[in-house]
Parts: structure tokens; C-alpha cells; sequence
């Protein structure tokens, strides 16, 4: 096997377990384990994904405070204005964060950089806020490294909230600040896209409307002869006391006020609780079920019955207390039918936003795109109901990956953002219709130039061009246009497994624009971040990031660059595989059953697996070049592997008859039916 093939040894009795308290599969329960999923808490998050089980948004530091700034605001009828990023993410923050102010009687203005603007905030745009009255700015998916621009807006009275989530440099800006990558933000889940972020500021400002906003909440549940009690406040269990006897000694002493409310999950003890507090409000458990509940249900229903009703299994949460406390998480969320309407119809644009900015698609990401998914694929948003119908197919993580966002991307790589915001803010239909047929233009320019502008440079980089040392590719050029930097400097990363860095060198400007990507682990960002002086304007995560530079400097930056990084180990690609599994057992159910990894996306890849010695039966070579390769094999009949682009090498392996393969499976819909099909993606 390959040394870049990486397969883990597999724990029986742990896939035993998972299988008999998940009702899954073995097959399924290894791949769970082997993806580093080993305990079975998290594996049934992972399987059955609650919005409920979302983490608070007040769990991340700032939050609070800019409730606060944005009700004051509100009940002030200051003038709020919007600053957004100019890509899908920060533009469906926009959405967002715009229909929630309008529902708040707030019509806010809102800028983002369009045409030839330079990236990020600017002193321009201050200035403009300031002249149209601006008395609180808001920035989406930036601004956590304008420093100077927003000490700027304090000079004139403006406050500001900086909603983003990119690194922060080592001083922070003058702002309150909501963003889960700060140091020391105390935020569980740092992933979050620009707009999940957006998402999070969103619904705390719902949940500050709520009668329980603020308020704490003991949770009371009787368990093994002692009282567990769960101090819940804004969504956040705070602590979870054992007590042996509540009725002894001076338990709630000191935690009751007018702000604290007991809700008991047993009834028995009711009565003597009311007798024994006089002050807090005191619920029965029950009663909050039938608020939850359209149809009334049986006081008297057992936990069991309970459990069942509310999907908690049992073999995995198995102490009272853990259960009562998921059940009023559930409660909670749903609390107000207003708020889980409102994230409800705005979660098919944070999945868009969140598949678009590439984030891993794990922990919250995971559950948002799940039922972002779900909205999609009836989504009364106009553009994207449009959009997929144009589409005409399901909607996934990866056609949104594949298909919309480099679509939507697409104008503000020409300069024409305001046609991607106009999608997202235009309710007109003939409007719309018009504008996506724009953007399907400027897409197939797109494509077009980037296949031009690669085959170029691959051809010059295996000639010996640009290549700045063994570890980096180096690209600064008057034929790149800026929009399109970093889509090229991704299929040059993405085809030689090394660093890009492309500039546009086009015009004749002082500063000019450019982009770095990097494949697998590589944190490429942190090697040019560390130079961030030579830069005007920096921002990214660690594979993938766009930068302003003075032109006088470039090549000041390069030499920069090769020091750091030439003596650096770029490790070969790895291939991590998730099951080794015998042919035969490869079937239109098997395959069906992966449906359970879905949403697949970054670092949430679609399962990997190792076949070994599988027989040859037939090879031909397909496509209008001949460069695709089909095998069929004499171990599964009904099984065939494709190899895309793969036809050279897969004819290699046809004179020994057996090769080990790696591959992805799909059931394939052609002439009406269904049948397995392999996705070659390595030959040994």
C-alpha cells in the first residue's frame, strides 16, 4: 500500500458498541471511529444534527454587548448602517442582518466594495456613514483588522460592532466585537462562516424579546434518591448542582430574585417546594410540554415515553437529569414561534454563505447546512428558488460547492458586485430572472479565462517558470485580472501540491491585488501573515487568502516569503481512508446508507475506501479526448469504476489483472435506473 495511504486499525469492540447504541450498521460505525468521531455522544450529534443543540450565542464574548448597542439603537431610532464583504458570505450576511432590522421597523443603510474599490473598510467609507447621519456601523464578515478605520468612526461619534470571523493581529479594534476566533472569545465552535456569525448576532437580538431573556432558570429533576439541579440562563447551562435534599438547609438562599424561575420535572414535590420558597416562580415541566406539543399530551407520559417523543435515545443518554435538560434545550429554542420562523427562513442563505467561504463542514457548520439544506430545496428566497430551478436538480453541499457559489462569485471577480447583492436583496421576478442570465454570461467568461490563464501557467511552471523556490510558486503578472487571482492560484495549488501566490500586475495603480491558496493542512497564511507589514490590507484563513500590496514591494514580499518558507516540509498529499472493504460487499444499499455522512464538504470529504486486489475484468477508455478509464470487475459484476481523467494510468494496472484501488462510491441514475458506481481515485 502507498505510504500516502493512510488506513487505522480497527477497534472492534468500540464498533460493537457504536453499532448495537446507534442502530447502525458495523460498516457505518467504523467510519464514524475512524473519522475521529470515538465517543458516542458525539457520534449521535453527528447522525442526528439538532438546531436546538446549537451553543448559545451569548456563550461568545461581545455578544451581550452589542444586543445592547443594537436594542438601543433601535429604541432610539438611530441610524444604522451595514458593512459587508463583498463575496457570498459577506452578502448573505447582508441579507440577513438587513431583513432582521427591517422587521425591527430599522431601515438601514448599507455599503459593500463594488466596482474597482479596494478590499475591506476604508477611511472613504467613514466618511460616508458620517454624511449620511450614521450613529452605529455594523460590519459583516470584516473589519476585525481595520484598525485605523474604525478608530477613525470613533473620531466621529460612530460606534461600532465588528460581526466577523477572520484572525485577529495582536491589537484588536476599538469596537464591541463578536467573533469566535478573538483570543479569548469563550465561543465552543471557532468555524463559523462570516454569516454564521451574522446568524449567531441575529438571534440573540430575537432571544433579548423574549420574557426569559436574562433570566434564570433552575431546572429540577429527581434522580437515585438526590435533586439534580441545572441552572439555565439565555440558552447557557451555567452549572449542575447535586444536592442530596433541597427542602435542608438554605439551598436556594441567595439564587432566588425576581429573575429566577424553578421548573420541576417531577410534581410530587410541588406543593412542598411552593410552600418551602416564597419568592421565584415555580412551573411544572408538564405544562412547558404542552406549549411545545400541538396536540396536548398525558401528564402522566413516563421518561421513556417522553424520550420517544422528543427522538433522545436512551442507550445513550441515560441519566434523567441529561435528558430533561436536552428536552428544555428543545423547549427553549422553539419558545417563540417568531424566532425559529425567522432563523428558519433565513438558514438556506447561511448554508449557502457557509459552503461558499469553504468552512468545515463539522460541529455547528454540520447542523446548519442540515437544515439549510432541508430549506433550500424549498426555499422562498426569490433569487435562489429561481436559481434552483434553473438547476433542476436536489440540492447539496456540493452543488452549492460546485455550482452556485462559483456562480455567485462570479460578478464580484469583474468588478459587479452589485449585481450578487441585487440577487440576494431583489424580490422582482422578471428583475431577477434578468439578473442571474447577467451573471450566467459573466460565468462562462469566468470559465473561459481561468481555463486559458491555467493552461498558460501550468505550461510555463513545467518548464521552469515562477517557480520562486522547491516550496513555493510565485506568480505576479499583467495577464491575471484581480477577481480571478485566487481561482487561479487554486487549480495551480490544487494540480502541483505547492503554496501560490498570484498577483494582477493589470493597470497601472499604485497598489494592486492579489491571492495565496495552499492544499491540505499547509497554514500557508501564517507564513505571509508574519510580513503583514509589507501589506496594505491582508485577510484569510490559513489555505486561503487575499491581500492588497503597493506594487514598489512585491518582490520585497517574495524574497520575504522563500526565507521563510523554502526550508519548511510540504508533506505529500495524504489520503486518509475510512474503510477497508472487500468488493463484494459494494451495493445500491451500502451505498445508500452513506447518505448518513451527508453534508459532505470540507473536511467532512466523502467517504474513502480501500479495495484490495480486485480483479480486472474489462478496462476501456470513454470521453471525447479517450482520457476517462471504465473498469468492470469479475468480484462485483454490478459494480463500475470510473476514473476521471484517469485512463492512462488505469491502463497500466490491466496487464497484472488485480490492483488495490481508493476510491469514493455514488449510486448512479442513468436510463431510469440505479447502480453502484466507484470514483477511482488512486491505483496502486
Amino acid at each position: 500500500m502507498k505510504s500516502n495511504w493512510l488506513s487505522k486499525s480497527i477497534n472492534d469492540e468500540a464498533v460493537e458498541e457504536f453499532s448495537a447504541s446507534l442502530g447502525i450498521d458495523k460498516s457505518i460505525a467504523a467510519i464514524l471511529i475512524n473519522r475521529g468521531i470515538t465517543n458516542l455522544t458525539d457520534a449521535y450529534h453527528f447522525l442526528n444534527p439538532r438546531l436546538s443543540s446549537l451553543h448559545s450565542p451569548f456563550l461568545m464574548k461581545g455578544m451581550q454587548d452589542a444586543v445592547t448597542r443594537i436594542r438601543t439603537a433601535i429604541n432610539r431610532k438611530e441610524k444604522i448602517g451595514i458593512f459587508a464583504d463583498s463575496d457570498v458570505d459577506g452578502l448573505t450576511s447582508l441579507t440577513i442582518l438587513i431583513n432582521l432590522l427591517e422587521r425591527l421597523g430599522i431601515k438601514p443603510y448599507y455599503r459593500f466594495a463594488v466596482d474597482d474599490e479596494e478590499y475591506g473598510l476604508r477611511k472613504s467609507i467613514i466618511e460616508e456613514m458620517r454624511d449620511h447621519q450614521i450613529d452605529l456601523i455594523i460590519t459583516l464578515d470584516c473589519g476585525i483588522r481595520d484598525i485605523d478605520e474604525i478608530e477613525y468612526a470613533c473620531k466621529f461619534g460612530i460606534d461600532v460592532i465588528v460581526c466577523d470571523h477572520h484572525e485577529q493581529k495582536e491589537k484588536l479594534p476599538q469596537a464591541i466585537i463578536v467573533n469566535p476566533k478573538i483570543w479569548d472569545s469563550g465561543y465552543p465552535f471557532k468555524e463559523l462562516a462570516g454569516v454564521g456569525v451574522t446568524f449567531k448576532l441575529c438571534q440573540a437580538v430575537l432571544m433579548s424579546y423574549l420574557l426569559s431573556f436574562n433570566k434564570l432558570f433552575i431546572v429540577i429533576t429527581r434522580e437515585e434518591d438526590c435533586y439534580y439541579c441545572s441552572y439555565v440562563k439565555n440558552g447557557i447551562i451555567e452549572q449542575i448542582d447535586k444536592v442530596d435534599d433541597i427542602f435542608k438547609g438554605n439551598y436556594f438562599n441567595g439564587n432566588l430574585s425576581g429573575n429566577c424561575n424553578i421548573v420541576l420535572f417531577d410534581s410530587e414535590y410541588e406543593n412542598k417546594l411552593r410552600d418551602y420558597i416564597n419568592d421565584g416562580n415555580i412551573f411544572n415541566f408538564r405544562d412547558l410540554l404542552n406549549s411545545f406539543f400541538t396536540k396536548k399530551i398525558n401528564s402522566n407520559l413516563s421518561i421513556n415515553d417522553l424520550c420517544k417523543k422528543f427522538s433522545i435515545n436512551q442507550k445513550i443518554f441515560k441519566k434523567k437529569h441529561h435528558i430533561v435538560n436536552m428536552m428544555f434545550s428543545e423547549i427553549e429554542y422553539h419558545n417563540s414561534g417568531k424566532i425559529s420562523e425567522f432563523l428558519n427562513s433565513i438558514i438556506d442563505l447561511v448554508s449557502v454563505g457557509t459552503v461558499a467561504d469553504i468552512m468545515p463542514l463539522f460541529g455547528e457548520n454540520r447542523t446548519i447546512i442540515h437544515y439549510g439544506l432541508k430549506s433550500l430545496n424549498k426555499t422562498n428566497h426569490p433569487g435562489l428558488s429561481l436559481l434552483i430551478k434553473k438547476l433542476s436538480s436536489k440540492i447539496t453541499a456540493k452543488k452549492i460547492a460546485w455550482d452556485i457559489s462559483p456562480l455567485l462569485n462570479t460578478p464580484g471577480r469583474f468588478g459587479k458586485t452589485q449585481l450578487i447583492a441585487n440577487f440576494f436583496l431583489e424580490k422582482d421576478k422578471q428583475k431577477l430572472n434578468s439578473l442571474i442570465n447577467e451573471i450566467n454570461i459573466l460565468n462562462d467568461k469566468r470559465k473561459k479565462i481561468i481555463t486559458e490563464l491555467h493552461d498558460f501557467y501550468y505550461s510555463e511552471i513545467q518548464n521552469g517558470k515562477h517557480l520562486a523556490c522547491e516550496n513555493l510558486i510565485f506568480i505576479a503578472s499583467e495577464k491575471v485580472p484581480d477577481g480571478l487571482c485566487g481561482l487561479l492560484a487554486n487549480r495551480i495549488a490544487d494540480i502541483t501540491g505547492k503554496p501560490v501566490i498570484v498577483i494582477s500586475l493589470i493597470g497601472n495603480k499604485e497598489s494592486v491585488k492579489g491571492s495565496g491558496r495552499a492544499m491540505g493542512d499547509f497554514n500557508f497564511f501564517s507564513f505571509v501573515e508574519a510580513h503583514s507589514d509589507l501589506f496594505k490590507k491582508i485577510g484569510g484563513h490559513k489555505q486561503a487568502f487575499g491581500f492588497t500590496i503597493d506594487r514598489e514591494v512585491i518582490y520585497k514580499l517574495r524574497e520575504k516569503i522563500i526565507e521563510s518558507i523554502k526550508n519548511c516540509s510540504i508533506e505529500e498529499y495524504k489520503y486518509y481512508i475510512d474503510l477497508d472493504i472487500p468488493l463484494e460487499l459494494i451495493n445500491y444499499d451500502f451505498i445508500n446508507s452513506l447518505d448518513l455522512f451527508e453534508p459532505y464538504g470540507h473536511q467532512n470529504e466523502d467517504c474513502l475506501f480501500l479495495s484490495r486486489n480486485a480483479e480486472i475484468r474489462e478496462f476501456k477508455r470513454f470521453g471525447q479526448n479517450m482520457n476517462h478509464g471504465k473498469y468492470m470487475f469479475k468480484n462485483n459484476k454490478a459494480l463500475e469504476a470510473i476514473g476521471w481523467d484517469m485512463a492512462e494510468k488505469m491502463e497500466e494496472y490491466t496487464s497484472n489483472k488485480k490492483v488495490d484501488i481508493i476510491y469514493n462510491l455514488e449510486n448512479n441514475f442513468y436510463n431510469g435506473r440505479y447502480s453502484p458506481r466507484m470514483r477511482i481515485v488512486d491505483l496502486d
